[in-house]
């Protein structure tokens, strides 16, 4: 059985990364996070999989199953 990757969402910089795991490049980049969880949450509702969003300081902030 295949494990799917989840979604994360994270501050890179100046921007906001959708990240897949496993990925190292970022898969969107937005200023805000708000867009970048939007982005995001569609994914992650597409691939059935965890949707992680992590705050300015890299702790999670919420976290969704589909």
């Amino acid at each position: 059985m295949v494990e799917k990757a989840n979604i994360h969402v994270a501050q890179k910089g100046d921007f906001w990364e959708v990240e897949e795991e496993g990925n190292q490049e970022g898969i969107q980049k937005f200023s805000s996070q708000a867009a970048a969880m939007v982005a995001g949450r569609e994914l992650a509702k597409e691939k059935n999989v965890d949707f992680i969003v992590h705050a300015k300081d890299g702790s999670i902030k919420l976290r969704d199953s589909y």
